[in-house]
């Protein structure tokens, strides 16, 4: 099977695999307006912040963070692999697995945690065009390369967010000495930050997919 076989094969199951329903099948869901709530499996949730959207086929979480398509919301909650998921769902739908080598999208999907890395050199920034090259040129070879691409790119926004924040509030405290503390600690963040990604890549050399401790779906 070809890489365009192959991501034919997933379109497939996500247009016979209805998001709401497939999430139905697991948690209570209710209907409100156009959109569906329920509560996130994700965390100790009290009132419903699980949004799921049927027309772009993704569903949010408003409190912990938690999002993505079928394939992540099955990954999360069966605490399994993609291509495990990618299982459940065929079996879901009555569709028939084709036969893949997964191990070229394992190694790509590495490579879009690990090119974050560059943030080591190039601070603020490197880390984001690193992982967000990889995947914008590889994201087309399965969906497996383009869940852990975009899960890399986020995790890096909202680390360089983070980090840029606590450096620009250092230049405007820099009159006093704590200005130049936050500065550091800018600094210490990103160099910090850079552990996680490398985590990420051993569980994507697994075939799993890794939860970043700080993270929003700015590319979904």
């Amino acid at each position: 099977m070809n890489d365009k076989e192959w991501y034919d094969f997933l379109a497939e199951l996500k247009a016979k695999n209805d998001i709401v329903d497939v999430i139905s099948s697991y948690l209570p869901v209710r209907q409100k307006g156009r959109g569906f709530w329920a509560l996130c499996p994700f965390h100790n949730d009290r009132n419903p912040s699980l949004s799921i959207n049927r027309e772009g086929q993704y569903y949010h979480c408003f409190v912990c963070g938690a999002g993505g398509d079928i394939f992540r919301f099955i990954q999360n909650y069966e605490n399994c692999t993609f291509m495990e998921a990618v299982d459940i769902l065929a079996q879901r739908a009555n569709v028939r697995m084709p036969q893949f080598n997964p191990e070229a999208e394992k190694n790509i999907a590495m490579c879009c945690h690990l090119a974050g890395l560059a943030g080591l050199f190039l601070p603020y920034v490197g880390n984001i065009l690193g992982p967000m090259i990889v995947w914008a040129w590889k994201k087309d070879s399965s969906a497996f390369v383009d869940l852990q691409g975009k899960s890399a790119v986020n995790y890096q926004i909202c680390l360089s967010m983070a980090a840029f924040c606590l450096l620009v509030a250092g230049v405007i405290l820099s009159v006093i000495c704590i200005g130049f503390l936050i500065s550091i600690l800018s600094l210490l963040l990103m160099f910090a930050g850079m552990f996680f990604p490398i985590i990420a890549a051993l569980y994507a050399r697994e075939g799993k997919q890794y939860l970043y401790p700080l993270s929003y779906p700015f590319i979904r």
